[in-house]
């Protein structure tokens, strides 16, 4: 477990399908923070992606909220079979 690893939540208001959290893993790099994963989840419609990121994709501070490693791994746990 990479123990530099930080954890972002966005939350956005999708039309006609509810509120969708994001959940971000990040390896910062000076100012920048680079994901490594991310998950999304709409409860109202029970939406749910989780994705490793295999390209380049910075993580902009725009209304994000740091969250906790286990508030993330529980919502990448959430539809595992």
């Amino acid at each position: 477990m990479d123990e530099n690893l930080v954890y972002y939540r966005t939350v956005r208001e999708v039309p006609t399908r509810g509120e969708a959290v994001s959940i971000y893993e990040c390896e910062p790099e000076g100012e920048e923070l680079w994901v490594r994963r991310f998950v999304s989840y709409i409860e109202k419609s029970d939406d749910y992606d989780r994705l490793e990121v295999s390209w380049d994709m910075q993580l902009c501070d725009d209304d994000i909220e740091e969250v906790s490693r286990e508030e993330f791994q529980e919502l990448w746990k959430l539809n595992e079979t």
